[in-house]
C-alpha cells in the first residue's frame, strides 16, 4: 500500500470501506524510536505535520504542550517520552502528529515518520504480552503484517495516564435501585485489562453480581457455545468493539444471527462508538450502543432490560 499523504485524512487514505461484523480492521503503521507500530484506523482523524505546541502549567512529561488544529485546542503528546525511548530521526521537522478521535476526545501524538495502512483480520492481531509496569501498559495486541509483528498502542491508556499525570480514572455506576439487579447474567469482552477491573468493580457496587469477564469476543463466544451445551447462558452480553482475535461487531454478528442466542441483549460499549460509526453497530443488531466511559449510561440499558425481562416471564 502506498503512504497516505502528510495531510491526508483516515477517510481519504482509505482505499475501501470495512463492512460490518466480518472481523477486520485497518491499521495505520508509523514509528517511534525506529520502532514500527500500529493503531486502529478508525482512531484516526488525520496526519498532519509536525506543529509547535505551547507548554502548559503542571503538564506531564510526555505532553509537549497544546496546539491549535481548525479552530481547536488539542493536547500534544510525544510517544518518545511516554514509551522511554530516544528519537531515530533527529530532525523533527520532518515528524508527522496522529491526529486521533475516541470517547469523544481529540488529540495528537508525535511520531518520526507514518508508513501504510494495511487491511487485517483480527484473527491476525495477537493478545498482548503481559506488562511489567502498569504505568506502561501501551499494548491492546500485536499484528501480523507478513513476517512481522508489530505492536498496537493503546491511544486510550496513554492519553488517560498522560492527561490524568498518574492520578487513577474511576468508572461509577448508578447506585442501587428498586430493580433486581443481583439476578441478571451479565457477560462482558474487553481486552483492557484496566477497564476490565472498572466493568467489574461497577457491575459489583451497582448490585450486578452475576457476571463474566473474557479478554476478547472469541472467548467469550466459546464460552456461549459451551453453555448453550450445559445451561447458564448470559441475559446481557456488553462488548467492546476492538479486540484481538474477535471484534465486537462480529461478536454481536454471531449473537444475533444464532437461533439459540439471537434473544440475548447486546449492548457495545466501546471508544469508537460515534454518529458517524453507529449504523455499522445497528448492522450487526447491536441492541445498544454506549462510548467509553460513561458505565453509567450502560446500567441504565440493564435496568430496562432487568425490568422488562421481568414483566416477559411473568405473563
Amino acid at each position: 500500500m502506498s503512504t497516505p499523504p502528510p495531510n491526508a485524512s483516515a477517510s481519504q487514505a482509505r482505499r475501501i470501506l470495512l463492512e460490518s461484523g466480518t472481523n477486520e480492521l485497518e491499521i495505520l503503521v508509523f514509528e517511534v524510536g525506529g520502532q514500527r507500530y500500529g493503531v486502529n484506523v478508525a482512531k484516526v482523524r488525520e496526519v498532519i505535520m509536525r506543529a509547535e505546541a505551547t507548554p502548559t502549567p503542571g503538564q506531564g512529561v510526555a505532553v509537549r504542550g497544546m496546539t491549535r488544529l481548525r479552530g481547536k485546542v488539542l493536547m500534544v503528546i510525544d510517544l518518545h517520552h511516554y514509551l522511554g525511548v530516544a528519537p531515530a530521526n533527529p530532525d523533527k521537522e520532518s515528524w508527522r502528529l496522529i491526529v486521533t478521535e475516541f470517547n469523544g476526545l481529540t488529540a495528537a501524538f508525535d511520531v518520526e515518520d507514518v508508513d501504510s495502512i494495511y487491511r487485517l483480520s483480527w484473527n491476525q492481531i495477537l493478545p498482548a504480552p503481559e506488562a511489567t509496569d502498569d504505568s506502561k501498559a501501551a499494548a491492546t495486541g500485536m499484528a501480523e503484517i507478513g513476517e512481522e509483528l508489530v505492536m498496537m498502542l493503546d491511544f486510550e491508556s496513554i492519553y488517560d495516564a498522560v492527561a490524568l499525570n498518574g492520578r487513577p480514572a474511576t468508572l461509577a455506576g448508578p447506585e442501587s435501585t428498586d430493580v433486581d439487579r443481583a439476578g441478571l447474567r451479565v457477560w462482558s469482552a474487553e481486552d483492557s485489562a484496566f477497564i476490565r477491573q472498572g466493568i467489574e468493580r461497577s457491575l459489583t457496587q451497582s448490585g450486578y453480581t452475576q457476571h463474566a469477564l473474557f479478554d476478547n469476543g472469541r472467548e467469550l463466544w466459546n464460552a456461549m457455545i459451551e453453555a448453550s451445551r450445559n445451561g447458564g447462558m448470559p441475559d446481557v452480553v456488553m462488548s467492546d468493539i476492538e479486540m484481538a482475535q474477535m471484534d465486537g461487531l462480529h461478536l454481536c454478528k454471531r449473537i444475533k444471527e444464532n437461533a439459540s442466542t439471537s434473544h440475548i441483549r447486546v449492548v457495545l460499549y466501546s471508544s469508537l462508538i460515534s454518529e458517524q460509526t453507529r449504523h455499522k453497530s445497528e448492522r450487526v443488531g447491536a441492541d445498544a450502543q454506549v462510548n467509553k466511559p460513561n458505565i453509567e449510561e450502560v446500567i441504565e440499558h440493564l435496568d430496562r432490560w432487568n425490568v422488562s425481562m421481568h414483566i416477559d416471564h411473568a405473563a
